[in-house]
């Protein structure tokens, strides 16, 4: 047993995966704040990253020591045979070099014995609900890197009750490990501006009034079920515009064929002046759209615990969702749930929310949803702290 003085966070910063970043800010952000309150006692935070990590960096919370070492990525481990180098880990070396107590969130161990307290992190289990999305080869992988997370962490870390409910039916023999954390909205530490976000709307004419798709372009985010939705309420005789915003590329797409499919059918349906589709836009910008939107939707197949949900919670922006359970669980006060598949569901459900929805932002709605943000990040990070001292000591 040792004792928890030094925290190792491991940047999950890629540029193909936007939302690593953001946990990894989270968790840095969520950590500092947690520190904050215990009083006369001696805890460093460390952020562990790559040399280059190919992501742009943002500023740290004052307490937090950044040390960039050249360290454990994805397919480490195939670099390490081809070299010829054997059973070894940069990542653990860097955590030994700066004396980390704890490491987290790791999604992969390849060591036999972790030398240092690991807490796993399994954001979800999507593969094995939508295989089709993956290579037999990387199915294998995913299955293979999860069962050795888990029989060498120490704990797993997971963000919902339905990834509890995944971890159960994949590997029970690991269920004592468990840790159920929902996470926060960065806009818990770090406020968005209360700037007009007009200027946004105007630079991208688009209309007062519009609902927000902010997901990256990857298959199961499922962007193609809004269009259709859509198509079908032209058809009905309702025109009602579509702000899409996003990375365009999914790294198992190659070729940008979902992309380049959604594009086609926007062209087909004769929704050119409706859909809009931006990209990857500043992250100041998809704030002030975030802030902007009448509705945010999230169509998503699935999910672990969805940013976009929990951002759009903490502005107090109306949500629509698919009724995934994740979706259930993370955001009860939604509009209302559709059936991921059934584009018909979910015109119903704007057809019948529209009329009454306004464009934002709203101030007085978005201070409430940001004070109740900043308290489930208090719980957020005196918890996490609890679950790295049970690591530490377990």
């Amino acid at each position: 047993m040792g004792e928890l003085s030094r925290i190792g966070v491991v940047n999950m910063s890629v540029d193909w995966w936007t939302a690593g970043a953001s946990y990894t800010r989270m968790l840095v952000e969520s950590l500092a704040a947690a520190k904050e309150g215990q009083a006369g006692r001696q805890l460093e935070i460390l952020l562990l990253s790559r040399k280059k990590s190919g992501v742009k960096e943002e500023p740290l919370p004052a307490t937090v020591r950044h040390f960039k070492s050249p360290h454990y990525a994805p397919g480490e481990r195939i670099m390490r045979a081809v070299r010829g180098l054997g059973e070894k880990s940069e990542l653990y070396e860097t955590a030994l070099r700066y004396k980390a107590s704890v490491l987290l969130p790791v999604l992969q161990i390849d060591l036999q014995r972790a030398p240092v307290p690991t807490i796993g992190w399994i954001p979800d289990f999507q593969h094995r609900h939508w295989p089709e999305y993956y290579s037999k080869s990387s199915l294998a992988s995913r299955d293979r890197a999860y069962r050795e997370l888990a029989k060498r962490s120490r704990l797993i870390l997971l963000s919902s009750e339905s990834a509890r409910n995944d971890l159960a039916g994949f590997l029970p023999e690991h269920m004592a490990k468990a840790r159920v954390l929902p996470f926060p909205s960065l806009f818990a530490f770090q406020a968005p501006e209360a700037s007009d976000p007009g200027g946004t709307v105007a630079k991208y004419h688009l209309p007062e009034k519009f609902a927000l798709v902010a997901n990256q372009f990857w298959q199961h985010k499922n962007h193609r079920v809004v269009v259709e939705a859509v198509a079908l309420l032209k058809r009905r005789g309702a025109q009602l515009p579509v702000v899409m915003t996003g990375q365009p590329s999914d790294f198992r797409d190659p070729q940008n064929r979902t992309v380049s499919e959604l594009l086609q059918r926007i062209a087909e349906a004769g929704l050119a002046g409706q859909v809009t589709v931006l990209g990857q836009v500043a992250y100041a910008e998809l704030i002030a759209l975030m802030r902007a939107a009448a509705v945010m939707v999230q169509p998503s197949q699935s999910e672990g615990w969805s940013t976009v949900v929990q951002d759009g919670k903490a502005l107090g922006r109306p949500l629509i969702c698919s009724g995934i359970a994740t979706h259930r669980e993370q955001a009860p006060g939604a509009l209302g749930f559709f059936e991921w598949n059934r584009a018909d569901d979910l015109a119903d459900l704007l057809e019948r929310h529209w009329e009454r929805l306004t464009p934002g932002p709203d101030p007085t709605r978005e201070a409430e949803c940001l004070a109740r943000e900043h308290e489930f990040a208090r719980q957020h990070g005196r918890k996490l702290l609890q679950i790295c001292e049970e690591a530490v000591t377990r």
